[in-house]
């Protein structure tokens, strides 16, 4: 592990997923879930245009759900889509019908990993430790992520996996860390957390007494673990 993890109270390393284990497959994901909402939300705006526009509600969402704690699921953004475009909400069994097609485009566009070395530095980490995830959900929620996890092969490296659409907090509220120490029974002195993000991951975890690497831009996990020391 990086030098100054090095401890031998460490009993779990937690991970955030995107941009830290995983990211889009390109852009064709996204613009085939947006085809489907723009064909019922906007069907004379360009796909480019409202590509755009669901991205800035996407930021907002994300930010507003660090600052406030709040969780803000697929239907919630796509709530917050329409309210853009000054129109009322899809109606519930056409969200429905866009978050099943959203599942099979994740078959078809599957994300992928950020660094190939992870499922073998997973599962060397897992003979030492116990290993979770701890990430904000968004649009993708926690049942189809852990269909993706299986694909790319690192599912079963996992003791514990905390969806802040199943938990019902977004990080970096502390009830998204709490509800991994309290699964786990693991002290959050011993616990290691890695992430992207200073707000929701690095901060999130140091106000719970865990520590935290930083993946910045540029490093991916197999710069910062070694699993050896």
């Amino acid at each position: 592990m990086a030098e100054q993890l090095q401890d031998s109270n460490t009993e779990m390393l937690s991970f955030d997923l995107w941009l830290t284990l995983l990211r889009t497959n390109g852009p064709e994901f996204r613009n085939a879930r947006n085809e489907q909402f723009r064909r019922a939300m906007a069907p004379d705006m360009s796909l480019e245009d409202f590509n755009a526009l669901v991205r800035l509600a996407d930021d907002k969402a994300n930010l507003d759900a660090e600052e406030t704690g709040v969780e803000l699921d697929f239907y919630d953004r796509a709530s917050r889509v329409s309210t853009a475009l000054g129109k009322t909400a899809l109606p519930r069994e056409v969200l429905d019908g866009i978050y099943a097609m959203q599942t099979d485009l994740l078959e078809e566009y599957t994300p992928v990993l950020m660094d190939p070395e992870t499922p073998e530095l997973l599962a060397k980490c897992a003979e030492k430790y116990k290993l979770a995830v701890v990430s904000n959900t968004g649009f993708i929620h926690g049942e189809q992520m852990r269909g993706v996890l299986n694909k790319v092969g690192i599912f079963g490296s996992f003791d514990h996996l905390m969806f802040s659409n199943e938990v019902g907090f977004a990080k970096p509220d502390k009830r998204m860390y709490d509800a991994l120490l309290d699964t786990s029974g693991v002290a959050p002195e011993a616990v290691v957390h890695f992430g992207d993000n200073l707000n929701a991951d690095i901060r999130g975890a140091h106000s719970m007494g865990m520590r935290a690497v930083h993946l910045e831009p540029g490093k991916v996990i197999s710069d910062v673990l070694n699993p050896e020391q």
